[in-house]
């Protein structure tokens, strides 16, 4: 299993309960994509790193339904978070929609 690198200069995004995302640099929203690396941290008990995305070049959020989509050269990383899911899923059925 690989050993969680906690780096204090990294930026972080909570997602969820479950875990968060650790980027090798923050998000910037500009025109010129910068590549960067991303680890996928499960946070129940004690963090343990899941995967390393390397080479992100552009993030987008979902967060009615709490979907990141990761994108890279020629990939798309989707990573859900049920709890979130179940939430707008029992939302809407309240809604009528």
């Amino acid at each position: 299993m690989p050993q969680v690198r906690l780096d204090t200069n990294s930026a972080t995004e909570v997602l969820g309960t479950a875990g968060y995302l650790s980027s090798s640099i923050p998000q910037v929203h500009t025109v010129a994509a910068q590549s960067r690396d991303i680890q996928l941290v499960e946070a129940d008990r004690s963090p343990r790193e899941l995967t390393t995305l390397t080479a992100v070049t552009r993030q987008i959020n979902r967060p009615e339904t709490g979907t990141v989509f990761l994108l890279a050269e020629g990939k798309v990383t989707v990573i859900r978070q049920r709890d979130a899911e179940r939430q707008y899923t029992m939302d809407q059925e309240l809604k009528g929609i």
